[in-house]
């Protein structure tokens, strides 16, 4: 199974996942909300996310390899016929919950990866299939973004003390320069 790898391949997609997120969450979402206000800030990096995770999507599909292991963990898992009909619902029950915080856990890096976890089969790469697939993937986008935007709303009066500091910074560096020339 782990020979199917490409770990460097993964490493660099995963930093630049990482990379692309912290800007947005961390440089681009604060001065939204400063700026324009928390609601259009929302509908701004929840618009980023969808782009992000449509893009990931696309060209996880088009490159037709199991970067993540997903296609495998998808393809490797027994599906058991039981007898007794209360423990195959609790059975389906717990297997719905694990899959639903592994799309929770994916998600807060790419917004594409349940897409990838929740669709039918295994090794089809076929995209945005159906349109429980396209709900899931608008819900985690609009659910990771909330939580995360009303974590900044309550940190704003930080992000502006932040902000003026920095001006105050800037400022003494450009005057700085001003006086050097």
């Amino acid at each position: 199974m782990w020979e199917k790898f490409n770990f460097k391949r993964l490493r660099s997609i995963f930093l630049i996942n990482i990379a692309i997120k912290e800007t947005i969450d961390f440089v681009i979402n604060p001065i939204l909300m400063i700026e324009l206000g928390y609601t259009i800030s929302l509908a701004i990096t929840t618009s980023f996310y969808v782009i992000i995770g449509i893009i990931s999507v696309k060209l996880y599909d088009k490159k037709g390899e199991d970067l993540f292991g997903i296609e495998t963990y998808k393809q490797n898992r027994i599906i058991k016929n039981y007898d007794n009909k209360l423990i195959a619902i609790l059975m389906m029950v717990v297997n719905l919950f694990n899959m639903f915080m592994l799309g929770l856990v994916s998600s807060l890096k790419n917004t594409g990866l349940p897409v990838i976890i929740f669709r039918e089969g295994s090794f089809l790469f076929n995209g945005f299939t159906g349109n429980f697939i396209k709900i899931i993937f608008l819900v985690y986008a609009i659910i990771i973004n909330a939580s995360w935007n009303v974590l900044m709303y309550a940190l704003s009066p930080l992000w502006i003390e932040i902000g003026k500091i920095l001006k105050v910074i800037f400022n003494i560096i450009i005057r700085n320069q001003m006086a050097s020339f």
